[in-house]
């Protein structure tokens, strides 16, 4: 079936609402959702590219202060990706270096500011390439300082993903991958990779990928199919 979400009593299939494929009417509908929805949520989000350690800490105070009038606490903050923030280091640094000295301002940003750091980074190339089928601490971008400065390092890893990214289509898999593509196609793994003050280990949510809904798999009760 075709997943759906539902604006104003409405079913609007997501695969038009992501490339904006909609009548003005539903564009409407899925506007004012929105609308409502975030501004009942504890969320402010800066767009912000290429920003520096000085730009996040004043989007920080930005949002404390925007949040405090809705009766809230700023207590995350979330770095969208690292790769988009400015580095310090001189333009002609290697980007190891760049993006060690990233990673310790942001460790140290979140100490002075009393938050939770959490901080989104690509893998490198060779994740790609590699046999494994899960990425581990070796592949973390372009600098050890990160598994180094941060108190947790978690890898989200779909089975499914792996199986499906070289296919042209479903149909060419082999039956027995097949098989694993439909028993795995709804999970996510969450390698907990590093945790200095606990255990490490994995655990799996539920993904609905077509929903971008990830939950916990005891409280997947939509039944949403692929």
């Amino acid at each position: 079936s075709v997943a759906v979400k539902q604006f104003e009593g409405r079913e609007i299939p997501y695969a038009r609402i992501k490339p904006g494929q909609l009548q003005q009417d539903e564009h409407e509908a899925v506007a004012r959702t929105l609308l409502r929805g975030t501004e009942r949520l504890p969320l402010a989000i800066e767009y912000s590219r290429n920003i520096t350690i000085g730009g996040i800490r004043k989007a920080i105070n930005k949002a404390r202060e925007k949040l405090r009038e809705r009766g809230a606490t700023l207590d995350v903050v979330v770095i969208d990706h690292l790769g988009l923030v400015a580095s310090p280091a001189h333009k002609s640094a290697h980007r190891t270096q760049q993006v060690t000295e990233i990673s310790n301002m942001l460790f140290g940003l979140a100490q002075s500011e009393n938050v939770a750091m959490v901080a989104l980074c690509q893998l490198n190339r060779d994740s790609e390439k590699s046999e494994e089928t899960r990425p581990g601490l070796h592949h973390l971008r372009d600098s050890g300082a990160l598994e180094q400065d941060a108190s947790t390092v978690l890898f989200p890893w779909r089975p499914a993903y792996k199986i499906v990214r070289n296919a042209a289509a479903l149909e060419s898999l082999p039956p027995d991958q097949y098989a694993d593509y439909k028993t795995t196609r709804f999970t996510m793994e969450i390698n907990v990779a590093k945790m200095r003050n606990g255990g490490t280990g994995v655990t799996t949510l539920h993904a609905d990928m077509p929903n971008n809904l990830i939950t916990d798999p005891t409280e997947n009760t939509h039944g949403i199919a692929a």
